[in-house]
């Protein structure tokens, strides 16, 4: 499915930096983009060569759907995965809906505490899904949602450990494209294709100089820094499809942009501790949030 001559990691400067501050006991998360049910499965693999630690230490926060749906299951096997239900299908069933609402308040207890122990390094998608075509059939980043954004930032301020927030960029559609619209019902359409990706951070946000002029008016916040964030991973995106699309090869390594230090005929090791165990071996606790295949 990927194309590793034809893809790409955007500053890698920017991870040694995230790594080191989650050594450090600081936390990260990164506000993305998805494109793909893939997406846990590109990052792995993108850094596993330069960035081991990064590569298995990542907690995804993701939707129900990667552990509901048969065929997108695969994809999530062998991830630190948080669950919650996106509000795209909430109501989708009101007799199911309390217990989704329970579901997300168990996920963002078990968030809070594993943020209050720092050196925890988070995934989430504030779109709350995989970015669709527009109707030029160009694919772009999907808007951030700001109440998810707040309440990152919410989170990220009232835990115990330093959290930092870093917009982060994936260009992973053309790999397993979803549908141009929505799909409520499982059972969506899956096209495989074998081609270039990409991941890309940008610099982390400084929340005090975004927030400075509105920082007793929580809407203004929220929007202040939803709009950052979402400009920044947009610019990172856009490096990524011009380097994909045009197969820049070593010619965008003055920008940052650089390929993932492996070939396709790459063949990841036998053995070794699964992508669901701590580095240290430390047992991943048993909750309702928590999924660890």
């Amino acid at each position: 499915m990927t194309d590793f001559n034809n893809s790409y990691i955007g500053h890698v400067e920017r991870f040694e930096e995230i790594q080191a501050k989650l050594k450090a006991g600081e936390n990260v998360i990164l506000l993305a983009n998805h494109q793909s049910e893939a997406d846990p499965g590109v990052w792995a693999l993108m850094l596993e060569k330069r960035f081991p630690y990064l590569a298995e230490n990542i907690v995804y926060v993701a939707g129900d759907r990667v552990v509901s749906d048969p065929l997108c299951k695969p994809f999530s096997m062998g991830r630190n995965l948080l669950c919650v239900h996106s509000k795209k299908y909430m109501d989708e069933d009101p007799e199911t809906k309390p217990a989704k609402m329970k579901q997300n308040r168990t996920t963002l207890s078990k968030m809070g505490k594993m943020l209050s122990q720092g050196g925890t390094l988070l995934w989430i998608a504030p779109s709350g899904g995989r970015d669709r075509p527009n109707d030029d059939g160009k694919w772009l980043p999907a808007k951030f949602d700001e109440a998810t954004v707040a309440l990152m930032h919410t989170l990220g301020s009232k835990a115990k450990s330093k959290t930092n927030f870093y917009p982060f960029a994936m260009w992973s559609y053309a790999i397993m494209p979803p549908p141009p619209k929505v799909v409520v019902e499982l059972g969506e359409e899956r096209i495989i294709n074998f081609s270039g990706v990409g991941v890309s951070l940008a610099e982390a946000l400084d929340i005090e100089s975004i927030t400075k002029d509105v920082k007793d008016d929580k809407a203004a916040t929220a929007k202040a820094i939803t709009e950052k964030s979402w400009e920044e991973m947009n610019k990172e995106y856009v490096k990524l499809d011009e380097a994909i699309s045009t197969s820049a090869g070593t010619v965008m390594e003055a920008q940052g942009y650089v390929l993932p230090d492996r070939s396709v005929s790459y063949v990841a090791p036998q053995g070794g501790s699964p992508a669901s165990s701590s580095s240290s071996g430390e047992e991943r606790p048993s909750t309702d949030a928590w999924y660890s295949w």
